[in-house]
């Protein structure tokens, strides 16, 4: 199967959350710093429509808004984002790829 984006929830046995393929590429596209209109422009989508995916990937990865939804984006080890001191990767798999 394609990719899964996985996010581990802070609570004790909780299970990951897994966003379809299309909620994937607006997660990309949103990190690149387009617009609701822009993605919509690109995938084709109206406006309302990328408003419904993005608050439904907001609930899938208990985040607020975009900015934390980029953060959590570049976090991700798949991703190459942002590593620790000694220079690893953080060990939380959110199965970008």
């Amino acid at each position: 199967m394609g990719a899964e984006l996985r996010k581990q929830s802070g609570d004790a046995g909780a299970g990951a959350t897994a966003l379809t393929q299309r909620e994937l590429q607006i997660v990309r596209l949103v990190c690149e710093g387009l617009s609701n209109k822009e993605v919509g422009q690109r995938l084709n989508i109206t406006d309302g429509t990328i408003k419904v995916h993005l608050h439904k990937i907001f609930e899938k990865l208990r985040v607020s808004n975009r900015s934390a939804l980029v953060a959590v984006y570049l976090s991700s080890p798949d991703n190459h984002g942002p590593q620790d001191q000694a220079g690893e990767q953080p060990d939380h798999d959110l199965g970008w790829n």
